[in-house]
């Protein structure tokens, strides 16, 4: 909250038409959704009305943040990338997801290329409801994840021995 109000504190002063307050809900598609965003208010100066700030006029615009960008890791070894993966698959968002990415992860991790590798990682960078409808055939796999690696979750997510499922101890990785 506090760098929210360093930011329009900033803003202010750089630009005094421009104001900014917090939004929690954002109109998408007909659905509200309860999300972090920005809202700004272009002061067109004058009197105002409605949910202006008093004083002036204007219009509100909505400002989602994107979601951060993976940071690029030149140079890192196969040994770091699988530790680092190891932990990405079981930190995920949704417990489904936690389950299926850590249990390939003890599958088939150490015995990946670095490509294979890197496909994996990039996959990981997805929003997980995504990923979780791709592995699971609800909805259709872009064409650059459909290749080896999502085969190799769908499998695995096809769970043809019907197990009860869950997420494997650490020190069973690999083996």
């Amino acid at each position: 909250m506090a760098s929210a109000r360093a930011a329009g504190a900033l803003l202010r002063a750089t630009r005094p038409s421009l104001l900014i307050s917090r939004a929690s809900v954002v109109q998408n598609r007909g659905k509200a959704w309860s999300i972090p965003a920005t809202r700004l208010f272009t002061s067109a100066g004058g009197g105002g009305g409605g949910d202006e700030p008093s004083g002036m006029t204007g219009e509100w615009h909505t400002v989602i943040p994107r979601p951060p960008q993976p940071l690029p890791r030149p140079g890192e070894t196969m040994e770091t990338k699988r530790a680092r993966l190891v932990f990405q698959t079981r930190k995920r968002g949704i417990k489904e997801n936690d389950i299926l990415m850590s249990l390939f992860a003890q599958k088939h991790l150490h015995e990946l290329t670095m490509e294979q590798l890197d496909r994996f990682d990039k996959l990981l960078d997805q929003n997980d409801w995504d990923i979780f409808y791709w592995v699971s055939k609800t909805k259709d796999c872009p064409e650059e994840f459909d290749n080896d690696i999502m085969r190799m979750l769908q499998s695995l997510a096809e769970n043809k021995d019907k197990k009860v499922l869950h997420q494997p101890d650490l020190e069973t990785y690999g083996k």
